[in-house]
């Protein structure tokens, strides 16, 4: 049987988003992002080709949330969209955050 690759995939992406956020991307180490993941480099690679790839499956799915989001406001206000008010998109700042956050 399979093993369920899905708790282990949670601790890489947890394990890569405090990596990246202690040292930014370039400076991100895979080596480190195993260890605070608990498992070896090869076994990093299992969930990911490489850095960049890592880095997209975090920042994926929130800018999806993000475009999704803001299609449907403008699909919804279109005409204050159009015009510019500012005042309509002041008023939805925070929707968006809990949306996509």
């Amino acid at each position: 049987m399979p093993r369920d690759k899905t708790s282990s995939h949670e601790r890489v992406l947890a394990a890569a988003r405090a990596e990246f956020l202690a040292c930014g991307y370039l400076n991100a180490s895979m080596r480190r992002i195993a260890a605070r993941a608990g498992m070896t480099a090869a076994g990093l690679y299992r969930h990911c080709r490489d850095k960049a790839d890592l880095f997209e499956q975090l920042v994926a799915p929130p800018a999806e949330r993000l475009n999704a989001w803001l299609d449907a406001h403008i699909a919804r206000n279109v005409s204050g969209v159009r015009s510019g008010n500012a005042e309509l998109w002041q008023e939805t700042e925070i929707g968006m955050m809990r949306e996509i956050v």
